[in-house]
């Protein structure tokens, strides 16, 4: 939007707050009629939203979020294709028809448009994106409410009829006190918005009428001659659509529009004409273009902007149009007035947290609807709606967290999305993460999936099969790896038990919240229910079909509200039936035991209740009370029978949840009662390992004393989890026990306890095993080719354990795993700078190589600890690497500084020539990386995709955004990095193109170097395409303005080029390289091939081409003599050119018919070509000097036409002078463009028509 003034905001702010304020009065009370609207209609996109968008309404009525006394309708598209929002509008009003008849005239509508995945904004997918919530209000605001608030003035000012509007963007206004927007016009009548050229052409634009006296105010309605949907800069020039102000062009664009009954039955009448839809409609395109005096059908076949070209599209445009012509379109001006679009990630990020206009207008809150520390959310710009967060809890700025509970410590980094997600304690989500967690209904059983995302990742792209799953990119990164860059890359964080006991750790605590939320009643009601408990005759009066929200029956009720046996009898003696679940799943029984009421356990079994009956997580009342830990329910439960080696639904006993959360006297109850100390979990994990694993050292003791089994089914034994959780006592017992266990086993990874306890930094514990054990483990390799001293490298954190391992002289510091790589490796591919800084001190070899098979070819591939560190992006340890030499003496060494500092980092020349292990394309990517000044780098999570504009062997170019701003994006293959070729093209490219800034050459904005299997060039972004396009595709004809325009930019920005300290010579100048702006000029783009030469212009020489004529070439060659009174006399070029020229026909130099395929200034000829390719007289461009190449360029073309009419003899030749006096050049103004060319190009005696633009 234009920029306004404060008055402007403040005014925004004041007038937002009073809707504000109205609304809110009329939330949850009944209206007065012609106060608000009469029907409010959202439209679903099928069936199945249509139902969860009713269920929501209702819930919300129900909750007095929404004003009451009027009709909510949701309509669903038909089943099919996609009929888009005007097809919706069309339905929505064929079902009012229906509904209401005639007295459909006398209501006042809104439409809102909600239908949809919204896939560009996943946590509003399953809701919807009209119950998008927003962070003001209270109750919470979603969608709904700020559209029905935004226009709460409307329904009082307007005749009966339809408001469209849409659910993912946000009108502000304000207008005078005194003034009132007026909906009472036939017709359309649409609200517009003042912006800027850029916002015009992806929007709707509106074409007034001239005004009859021209004002300055903040609201003004005029009438629309014509609306053009997302024009060009050029179309809305030739269209007289820009407006100015204070110096500033802009435009008016279209946000929400009102239609009058009348054009209501017009459109039902289209509707029989087209029904049944085949293709999509556009509420704002197709209809909104028919309108104005100045429509026309042009625009039915215009398919430019559709998402989708289908069949019949442009007959369905017509009929619009032959409906809709002669309809009046009004316009409301709202001069102070802002758009918002909150429909994607990116703007839901920066709209809900980083804007301050937005926060300010609309009074957005850091924290709505929250239990949490909001203080400590205003200043890090996070958003959090409708959550409970832990104190502790750190949420990154830039984040948005709703629907959620995030535990102790919890961490969120920035620009993420969590919605409907419970983080436990101690947890970290990633930065740029969209993670959202949705209940689901599977076969009738009720779960939860979570799905995780980048917040940047494409969610619309697709592939054809799971086979071809690689070719997504989720977090910008690909998930589907065919292999890793060696086996110590490809280790996993977690083994697969890992992952098991994490899950039944996640389980565990679900079935606790699920228990406790059945006994959660409200205050009144669990008032009234202690009351019906405590006498007999208010028991009696008692209905007994009565039931809570949460679907507990008075059985349920009378374990937790204070009943006892007698009522537990009387109840069920009634009918009411012992087996019957909450919606939780549990029944009377299992809320008896958790309850730990001894006296309702006994009457529920003594009235029937079935002891082995399962609830939810196939949970036993066993299982329950184990879980609580009460010892007396559970002796009740085992000796009334309850099986003891029951396991629920994570093939867990009541054993494995004694051990598990610590309950010694229920184990030996248990095992009193032969609970079987082997039974084991779903991968195999018994008793005894969730003990060891969680430090129980009385139970570990009470097991192995029971003869339990020691491995599972990854061959863990006790020792591996105490050592990985550093429980020290636990291992000293096992080592000095008479058990039969072995120190040094491993399991399937591997992975000895003491590779585990350095793999996790438990340092006491690798003493404490070493000590008692011996050495033995020490020399022992995993699968991932680690050592112990790897596994500690790899944990990076603990110098003094990494110290004691070398102390124990079993191996050398650089020793080598059976993949190459050593204990530098590790440190240096994790990132522990002061670890590797202490490894090189200490002698480790930097030029050790690891050989892993490489990502494509798999051919060996030589890794230094180099390479390492640059793959995983650590800057400092690379600097470190380069410039590192070692101490000479033996004085102790200082902690890695920066250079100039104290330490043992020095500047010294870099050593990458030195490392025979680097292949040249690895180095020169290094070498770039460190010479590539800070503000062209740029992360890949920075760019945003869009269409692609372009492609070739390097792969594809893009538009997309960086930093706000459009740019092309020049993506690499992902196997660039495997392609010699590939990446000298990007390394040459980017040395070049950071070197370079002249108006005529492209500009750039920076590369992405991080990964190498995603390079990236990012530049300006040229919107008017390239030359080749220009000519080829749109068959374009060029006049001779435009012409000279396109040559003096070229030849300008070759001059720059050659004229640099180290000469730049491009080496592929065509017409595809040549791109255009919309107002004619160019700039010379893709270096992928040039190359930078010296000043003699002797090692490197232009391509000159295969069928340039020996004389022409030499002088070429001559050219480009570093000595100017060795190069030709201009006089010698010219007669060259005209002796090769003299046979060539006009007609194939100057017709506009004759075709090129490399693209030309004028049809028949390239950009850098006298004559088609092929022919005598070609030349190129990037051969010839700078002006000097555009003046005997011009200049011949000009001869040669004037020889061909003149009849001169090609030897008479033509020297300069002459040349001169028969053509005049045009001006050239400070910058280096044509100020004027048509009005001085002429020529004044060559042509008998009198001018070169005639005979052109």
């Amino acid at each position: 939007m234009l920029i306004m003034e404060d008055r402007g905001n403040i005014h925004l702010e004041k007038s937002t707050k009073g809707k504000l304020e109205k609304f809110d009065k009329m939330r949850g009370k009944a209206v007065e009629s012609g106060e608000f609207w009469d029907l409010v209609v959202i439209t679903a996109v099928d069936e199945d939203q249509r139902s969860a968008y009713e269920t929501q309404i209702t819930e919300k009525l129900e909750r007095k979020e929404l004003p009451l006394g009027i009709i909510y309708h949701v309509f669903a598209d038909p089943p099919g294709v996609k009929i888009g929002n005007g097809g919706s509008t069309l339905y929505s009003l064929q079902c009012l028809n229906d509904k209401y008849g005639k007295t459909l005239s006398g209501f006042k509508i809104i439409l809102i448009h909600a239908g949809g995945f919204s896939q560009r904004l996943p946590n509003a997918s399953a809701l919807g994106k009209i119950f998008t919530a927003l962070p003001l209000g209270n109750p919470l605001y979603q969608m709904l409410e700020l559209k029905l608030a935004m226009y709460v003035d409307f329904p009082s000012h307007m005749k009966p009829g339809i408001l469209v509007t849409c659910a993912d963007d946000i009108e502000l206004y304000s207008i005078p006190d005194h003034e009132n927007i007026v909906f009472d016009k036939p017709g359309f009548t649409a609200l517009a918005h003042p912006s800027p050229l850029s916002i015009g052409t992806t929007h709707g634009v509106f074409v007034l009428e001239p005004a009859k006296e021209p004002r300055i105010c903040d609201m003004e309605f005029r009438t629309c001659s014509q609306f053009l949907h997302k024009p060009s800069s050029e179309k809305m020039r030739r269209s007289n659509a820009l407006c100015l102000r204070n110096g500033e062009e802009f435009v008016y664009t279209d946000s929400t529009y009102y239609f009058d009954y009348s054009t209501a039955k017009t459109l039902l009448t289209l509707l029989s004409e087209i029904v049944p839809l085949t293709c999509e409609i556009d509420a704002y395109g197709d209809f909104l273009q028919a309108l104005g005096p100045l429509a026309t059908l042009d625009y039915t076949k215009n398919t430019a902007n559709l998402t989708k070209k289908e069949n019949g599209h442009v007959k369905v445009r017509q009929k619009i149009f032959n409906h809709l012509k002669g309809t009046e379109l009004n316009v409301i001006l709202l001069n102070n007035s802002k758009f918002y679009h909150v429909g994607t990630t990116e703007e839901y990020l920066y709209h809900f947290t980083t804007d301050p206009c937005l926060r300010a207008e609309l009074g957005l809150l850091s924290a709505a609807f929250s239990i949490c520390s909001s203080k400590s959310f205003e200043t890090t710009r996070a958003c959090v709606m409708h959550s409970v967060l832990h104190p502790s809890v750190t949420v990154s700025p830039g984040s948005v967290v709703e629907y959620s509970r995030l535990d102790a410590e919890v961490k969120v980094g920035a620009r993420c999305i969590i919605s409907g997600c419970w983080i436990s304690s101690g947890l970290s989500v990633p930065s740029n993460t969209f993670m959202h967690s949705l209940s689901v209904n599977l076969d009738g059983k009720i779960g939860f999936v979570t799905v995780v995302f980048g917040v940047n990742d494409d969610l619309k792209k697709n592939v054809d099969s799971p086979a071809d799953m690689k070719a997504l990119s989720l977090f910008k990164c690909t998930k589907v790896q065919t292999s890793a860059m060696g086996n110590y890359k490809s280790r996993p964080t977690q083994t697969c038990t890992d992952e098991w006991k994490k899950k039944v750790s996640e389980s565990y605590a679900v079935i606790i919240e699920r228990l406790e939320e059945d006994l959660r009643i409200k205050e009144v009601e669990f008032s009234e229910l202690k009351h019906a408990f405590s006498s007999e005759e208010a028991f009696n009066k008692v209905n007994l079909n009565y039931r809570t929200e949460g679907g507990l029956s008075l059985l349920h009720l009378c374990c937790i509200c204070g009943g006892n046996k007698a009522h537990i009898r009387t109840l069920m003696l009634k009918g009411l039936r012992p087996s019957r679940l909450t919606r939780n799943g549990f029944t009377a029984l299992h809320l008896a035991t958790y309850k730990d009421n001894a006296e309702l356990v006994t009457a529920l079994l003594h009235g029937g209740a079935d002891i082995q009956q399962v609830g939810y997580g196939a949970l036993t009342a066993l299982h329950i009370a184990t879980v609580a830990g009460h010892l007396e329910a559970v002796d009740i439960l085992l000796q009334h029978g309850a099986y003891v080696n029951v396991q629920d639904a994570v093939f867990f006993t009541p054993l494995h949840i004694a051990a598990y959360f610590g309950q010694e006297q229920l184990c030996k109850l248990l095992m009193k009662f032969g609970a079987d100390v082997n039974a084991s979990g779903e991968v195999g994990d018994r008793p005894l390992h969730l003990a060891a694993a969680k430090g129980f050292l009385g139970i570990v003791k009470l097991l192995m004393d029971d003869g339990s089994k020691t491995d599972d089914n990854e061959d863990h034994v006790p020792l591996h989890f105490c050592a990985r959780f550093g429980h020290q006592e636990i291992v000293r017992f096992l080592l000095q026990g008479t058990f039969d266990l072995q120190p040094h086993c491993v399991n399937i990874y591997g992975d000895t306890p003491l590779h585990l306890a350095s793999y996790n930094g438990k340092f006491e514990v690798v003493q404490e095993i070493i000590q008692l054990s011996g050495t033995e483990s020490l020399s022992k390799e995993n699968i991932f080719s680690e050592t112990v001293l790897l596994s500690a490298c790899t944990y990076g954190k603990n110098l003094e354990m990494v110290k004691y391992l070398l102390g124990q002289n079993a191996l050398s510091i650089n020793h080598q795993g059976r993949d190459g790589h050593t204990g530098l490796h590790s440190a240096c591919f994790h990132g522990h700078i002061r670890l590797v800084q202490f490894l090189l001190d200490n002698g480790a070899d930097m030029n050790l190589v690891a050989c892993d098979p490489s990502r494509s070819s798999g051919e060996k591939d030589e890794q230094t600890c180099l390479m390492w560190a640059y793959e995983k992006g650590h800057d400092a340890i690379v600097t470190l690497l380069k410039h590192y030499k070692r101490p000479l003496d033996d004085s102790p060494c200082n902690e890695y500084s920066q250079p100039g500092g104290d330490g043992s980092y020095v500047s010294v020349p870099s050593p990458l020539g030195k490392i025979k292990s680097m292949t040249k394309e690895k180095a020169d990517v290094l070498s770039l990386r460190a010479s590539l000044p800070s503000n062209f780098h740029l992360q890949l999570s920075e760019l945003e995709f869009n269409e692609i504009i372009g492609s070739g062997s390097f792969g594809k170019v893009y538009r997309g955004r960086c930093r706000n701003k459009i740019v092309a994006i020049k993506r690499y293959r992902t196997n660039t990095y495997c392609s010699k070729s590939d990446t000298d093209m990007f390394c040459r490219e980017v040395s070049i193109l950071c070197r370079l800034n002249h108006p005529c050459v492209i500009q750039f904005e920076g590369a992405c170097l991080d990964d190498p299997s995603q390079f990236a060039i990012v530049t300006q972004y040229v919107s008017g395409g390239s030359l080749f396009s220009l000519l080829h595709e749109q068959k374009r004809i060029i006049d001779l303005q435009s012409k000279l325009i396109i040559a003096i930019d070229v030849a300008k920005g070759m001059e720059y080029l050659h004229n640099l300290t180290r000469p730049i010579i491009h080496r592929d100048l065509n017409s595809h390289n040549i791109l255009l702006y919309e107002d004619g000029h160019a700039v010379v783009a893709d270096f992928g091939a040039a190359a930078a030469a010296d000043m003699a212009y002797h090692h490197v020489r232009p391509p000159i081409g295969y069928s340039i004529p020996k004389p022409i070439s030499a002088l070429l060659m001559r050219g480009w003599n570093v000595c100017p009174e060795e190069r030709p006399e201009f006089s010698e070029v010219v007669a060259k050119l005209e002796e090769c020229l003299c046979n060539v026909e006009v007609g194939q130099l100057m017709s506009p018919a004759s075709g090129n395929s490399s693209g030309s200034l004028s049809p028949s000829s390239s950009t850098d070509c006298l004559a088609a390719r092929g022919s005598p007289g070609r030349s190129h461009v990037a051969a010839l000097r700078s002006r000097f190449e555009l003046e005997y360029a011009l200049n011949a073309r000009a001869y040669a036409f004037w020889s061909q009419n003149s009849g001169r003899r090609s030897s008479q030749g033509l020297s300069r002078d002459e040349l001169r006096r028969n053509m005049q050049f045009p001006p050239i103004d400070r910058n280096g463009y044509v100020s004027d060319p048509m009005s001085t190009m002429r020529f004044h005696s060559c042509s008998s028509s009198g001018s070169f633009e005639e005979s052109n």
